[in-house]
C-alpha cells in the first residue's frame, strides 16, 4: 500500500510538472514572438503593433488564469449558446465586415477589431468534443460519423465565402483530428480521409476561382510569377535561407527590415524568426512547440472524462494545424493560405482563443490530477 501511495505521489508530481510545462512552453513562444515583433518595429511608426500585442498578451493571460480555475465541464451546458453566437457573428461579418487582402473576415469596432472565424474554431472544437464524448461508443455507425462530419459544415461554409481558405482547411482538419483520435476502426479512418481528399479535388474543380487555384498551386513553382502570386513565397524562402545557421541577429534581417517580406508581423513571422535567429533559433522554437504538444497529449490522457479528453484533443489539433500550415507556407512547402503562427503572430483574436485553450487545458489537467 505504501508503494502505491508513493507511486501516486510521483505521478501527481510529474503531472503537475506537465501543467507547468504548458505555461512555460507557451510563455517561451510568446517571448520569442514579442522579440521578433520588437525587432520589426522598434524604429518604426508601426511600433504600436508591438504595444497592442503586449496589451493582448496581458489580457489573454488574465483570461487564461480565470478559465483555468473553473471546471471545464461547465462548457458542455453552454454549447448551443456559443454555437448560435458564433454563427451570428459569422453571418454578420459577411454582411458588414471589413475586407483586408481580399478577405471579408473582420468586425471593426471603435476600440478593437476581431475575427469571428477564431470564435467559430472554438465553437467547432467544443461541439465536436461534446458529440464525440456522447457517442464514442456508436462511432462504428456511418450515420453517426456523417453527423459528426456535418458539425463543422456551417462554420466552414461561411468561412469559405469570406473567402478564408486557411481557416476552412483548419476547421475540417480539426474534424479529421477527432476522427484519428477516436475509436473509429482503422479501415473507416482511411476511408474518411480518402473521402475528404476526394472532396478537396471536387472543390478544386467546382468551387475555387481561378485566382484561388493560382494561389494554391504557386508554391510548387513560385518562380513562374516572381513579382505576382509567387512573390510572398519567394521572399519568405529567401529570408529563411539568408539567416543561415546562426541568423543575422534581432533587427538585422535584410528581407524583413527593408520590407521585402510581406505580412512579416503576421503570416510570415516565422521567416523573420528564421532570418534573425537562423536555423538554430528555428529548431529551438519548434522544439519548444514540440514540448507544448507533448504536454497537451499528456493532459488529454489524464482527463477526468471523455469530454475533457476530446476537448484536449481538439485543442491539440487546433495548435498543430496552425503551426504546420504556417511554417509550411513560410518554407514554401505548402500553399500560402494565411494562418497565424500560434502565440507568435501579431493579432488579438487568435491570441485570445489560444489563451482560452491554455486555460481550458489547465482546468482539464487540474481536475484530472485530483482523481488520481
Amino acid at each position: 500500500m505504501k508503494i502505491n501511495i508513493a507511486n501516486t505521489a510521483i505521478i501527481k508530481t510529474w503531472l503537475s510538472g506537465q501543467r507547468w510545462l504548458i505555461w512555460v512552453t507557451s510563455g517561451m513562444m510568446i517571448a520569442l514572438g514579442l522579440s521578433v515583433l520588437y525587432s520589426l518595429f522598434f524604429n518604426s511608426p508601426d511600433i504600436e503593433i508591438f504595444h497592442r500585442q503586449l496589451i493582448y498578451i496581458v489580457l489573454g493571460l488574465l483570461l487564461s488564469f480565470v478559465i483555468g480555475n473553473y471546471d471545464y465541464r461547465i462548457l458542455r451546458r453552454i454549447v448551443p449558446f456559443i454555437v448560435l453566437i458564433s454563427l451570428g457573428l459569422m453571418l454578420f461579418v459577411l454582411i458588414g465586415g471589413i475586407t483586408i487582402h481580399g478577405t471579408t473576415g473582420w468586425l471593426n469596432f471603435k476600440l478593437f477589431s476581431f475575427q469571428p472565424v477564431e470564435i467559430a474554431k472554438f465553437a467547432t472544437i467544443l461541439t465536436l468534443a461534446t458529440f464525440f464524448s456522447r457517442y464514442h461508443n456508436l462511432l462504428y455507425s456511418w450515420k453517426v460519423l456523417l453527423v459528426s462530419f456535418l458539425i463543422p459544415l456551417p462554420f466552414a461554409a461561411l468561412t469559405f465565402f469570406q473567402p478564408d481558405l486557411g481557416s476552412t482547411v483548419a476547421l475540417y482538419g480539426i474534424w479529421i483530428g477527432f476522427i484519428l483520435a477516436s475509436s473509429v476502426s482503422r479501415e473507416r479512418k482511411v476511408a474518411l480521409v480518402c473521402a475528404c481528399l476526394l472532396l478537396v479535388v471536387l472543390g478544386w474543380f467546382f468551387l475555387l476561382k481561378d485566382y484561388q487555384k493560382a494561389r494554391m498551386s504557386t508554391f510548387i513553382n513560385p518562380e513562374k510569377d516572381p513579382k505576382g502570386i509567387g512573390y510572398n513565397t519567394l521572399q519568405s524562402i529567401t529570408a529563411i535561407g539568408s539567416g543561415g545557421i546562426l541568423g543575422k541577429g534581432l533587427g538585422y534581417g535584410s528581407q524583413s527590415q527593408l520590407n521585402f517580406l510581406p505580412e512579416a508581423h503576421n503570416d510570415f513571422i516565422f521567416a523573420v524568426l528564421a532570418e534573425e535567429s537562423g536555423w538554430i533559433g528555428s529548431i529551438i522554437f519548434l522544439s519548444i512547440a514540440g514540448f507544448f504538444f507533448f504536454s497537451i497529449i499528456n493532459t488529454a490522457q489524464i482527463s477526468r472524462d471523455n469530454f475533457g479528453y476530446f476537448l484536449a484533443i481538439g485543442i491539440f489539433w487546433f495548435f498543430l494545424i496552425h503551426l504546420t500550415l504556417n511554417v509550411g507556407m513560410n518554407l514554401g512547402l505548402l500553399p500560402v493560405i494565411g494562418l497565424p503562427l500560434p502565440f507568435v503572430s501579431a493579432g488579438g483574436t487568435n491570441l485570445f482563443v489560444s489563451f482560452l485553450f491554455v486555460g481550458i487545458l489547465q482546468s482539464i489537467a487540474k481536475l484530472g490530477i485530483k482523481k488520481i
